[in-house]
């Protein structure tokens, strides 16, 4: 009790005699406390007369997915241009001609040699002299064959299933296996051929796809017509 009362008269004779510090650090504080108070009430009735931009949220957002190895994201496809196939074009057999028989298997003509009619096969190319014979297009000699009603015969066999026939010639130059080009001479024009020999030197010429006769000017430039 003693040191209670000992310690209360410490305190007022401190008070005593600094009472006016005391009143002093009373009044900066109160001073403090209101310039906080203050701030802070302007600091919000800033917020509420001028409220910040919020950008809206997707209800569901739904993620990016990643393009990761195990799922990769795929190419765009890119559609193939068509391949368009080589176009056959035959060079004209022969030169210094006229044009004899055309090709006629749908119709009969008359065969002025024979006394006959029938059907003609291929296109004669008429010369006045022996001409040479070239090969239509890239291939391989087939044959070369001699009989007393055809004469002549050589038949190259070429791509796609075409097959080219040079009948009524003479002085051949190609032997059966040979590899010829287009242009290249495989002999010359004649009057070979006993079943046309009315019609003089002359080039038979056949043209074949798959087996079957076709008109030759399929593949032969319109200009030589």
């Amino acid at each position: 009790m003693n040191k209670l009362k000992t310690a209360f008269t410490k305190v007022g004779k401190f008070l005593k005699k600094n009472v006016y510090y005391v009143l002093i650090f009373c009044c900066l504080a109160a001073i403090g406390t209101m310039v906080a108070v203050t701030v802070a009430e302007n600091d919000k009735q800033a917020n509420v007369n001028n409220p910040g931009t919020v950008t809206p949220q997707p209800d569901n957002p739904t993620p990016d997915k990643p393009s990761t190895p195990d799922n990769p994201t795929p190419d765009k496809p890119t559609p193939d241009k068509p391949i368009e196939p080589e176009k056959i074009v035959f060079v004209c057999p022969t030169s210094n001609y006229t044009l004899g028989e055309g090709y006629s298997m749908d119709m009969l003509v008359w065969n002025a040699t024979l006394r006959q009619y029938q059907t003609h096969s291929g296109i004669d190319f008429l010369t006045e002299k022996a001409e040479d014979v070239r090969c239509a297009y890239d291939g391989t000699v087939e044959s070369v064959a001699t009989d007393s009603l055809n004469g002549t015969t050589v038949t190259i066999k070429h791509k796609d299933g075409l097959v080219t026939i040079y009948g009524s010639l003479d002085g051949v130059t190609v032997k059966k296996g040979q590899a010829v080009k287009s242009g290249d001479v495989i002999g010359k024009t004649s009057a070979s051929k006993m079943s046309e020999s009315l019609s003089g030197n002359h080039l038979h010429f056949e043209v074949k796809q798959n087996g079957e006769h076709i008109d030759p000017y399929t593949y032969l430039p319109q200009a030589d017509k």
